[in-house]
């Protein structure tokens, strides 16, 4: 049992897994978008309707849902730059064998393996270094994700400042139609 807490995970099946994870992840993306839009309709129909009530319980909602949609957009990202760092690992094992097969031919040929050895040397701590900066992204996600209460006020009046910007733009199309329908039934009589 405990065997599999010590089994390494091999990158393929990190790849898999984080595949999985990802697609997982966009659907949540997706549905929160969903969300999102829905409270931002509604809002605009609070806002439409004089009812400050309605509109501040559905801001909270859209805010609470758009705080979820940037965390999972992080999560999203952050497993994008683990794929990536998963791929360059890789690629520089691929690099690293194809360099030792070089230095044995090169040993052969009577070449210096010292130069080689420190240029796989640098790759695998280039590795390393590109392991640790997928693991930082993740956590300077969780820490960018810190105290928002400002912020959600800000999202709240911004939220309301954009919906009444629209609000009056669809009032003055309507005002504008209504002007026309009245000068040709006006040109009519």
């Amino acid at each position: 049992m405990f065997s599999l807490f010590k089994k390494k995970i091999t990158p393929e099946e990190m790849e898999i897994n984080l595949r999985i994870i990802t697609a997982k992840i966009q659907k949540r993306e997706s549905k929160l978008k969903g969300i999102v839009d829905k409270n931002r309709e509604e809002a605009k129909h609070a806002l439409r309707e004089g009812d400050e009530r309605r509109f501040r319980r559905v801001s909270q909602r859209y805010g609470m849902a758009q705080k979820q949609l940037k965390y999972v957009e992080g999560l999203t990202d952050t497993a994008n730059a683990m794929d990536d760092a998963i791929q360059m690992q890789r690629g520089m094992k691929d690099l690293v064998s194809v360099t030792e097969d070089f230095a044995q031919i090169q040993a052969k040929l009577g070449i210096d393996p010292k130069r080689i050895n420190k240029a796989v040397s640098h790759i695998q701590q280039a590795s390393e270094k590109t392991q640790a900066m997928a693991e930082n992204l993740a956590m300077t996600m969780d820490a960018a994700l810190g105290n928002q209460s400002i912020e959600e006020k800000e999202a709240t009046q911004t939220l309301k400042d954009e919906l009444i910007g629209e609000l009056s733009a669809e009032a003055q199309v309507k005002d504008d139609l209504g002007e026309k329908i009245k000068k040709e039934l006006a040109k009519e009589e």
